[in-house]
């Protein structure tokens, strides 16, 4: 802990005691703020990949009322390559999937690199030409598995078969992303 405010303690007028490795209002310093949040004394920052139909093995495209594309139940990969600097600090690691197929919120078992990372429920009720995309996201248990600056594998063993949708109001037809929160 460090007194903020040099010797006398104070922080703008009060006596305070922040922790500046990982006090988002005093990181690294006493008054530097982070809107993220602040690790190791450095505010963490956000670098997303979305995935799209290439990102995906263990499925395939289908016709479902838009740019669809069907998972099987077994195992599925999806896979991008990080762009991160190898000193970066990965700190948090999300996928989030615009599920929209024969949903039944199972939890369904992720691994990532190899390396068991927790499980995603795969959205709510709906089928195909149903009434709308459930976005479900989970947060990885571990991020010690993660690969900065070169190439990752997330492995979901899938209950039943579903589908994802594109969100055409982004452009990109992404079915999803993988968001890293990270330090430099």
């Amino acid at each position: 802990f460090h007194r903020s405010g040099g010797s006398a303690g104070h922080c703008g007028g009060l006596a305070y005691c922040a922790d500046t490795q990982s006090d988002p209002n005093n990181c690294g310093s006493c008054g530097s703020t982070c809107s993220l949040g602040c690790s190791s004394g450095k505010c963490v920052v956000n670098k997303s990949y979305n995935l799209v139909t290439s990102s995906f093995t263990g499925a395939s495209t289908t016709t479902c009322g838009g740019p669809d594309f069907a998972l099987s139940s077994g195992p599925i990969t999806i896979s991008w390559t990080d762009t991160l600097a190898t000193t970066a600090q990965v700190v948090a690691v999300t996928v989030q999937l615009n599920w929209n197929e024969n949903c039944d919120a199972s939890q369904d078992p992720m691994t990532l690199n190899g390396t068991s990372v927790g499980n995603i429920t795969n959205g709510a009720t709906c089928s195909c030409g149903g009434d709308g995309i459930f976005v479900v996201a989970a947060q990885l248990s571990t991020v010690a598995p993660y690969v900065r600056g070169g190439a990752n594998a997330l492995q979901i063993t899938a209950s039943k078969s579903g589908g994802l949708e594109g969100f055409a109001a982004d452009g990109t037809g992404s079915l999803g992303t993988v968001t890293v929160s990270y330090t430099p």
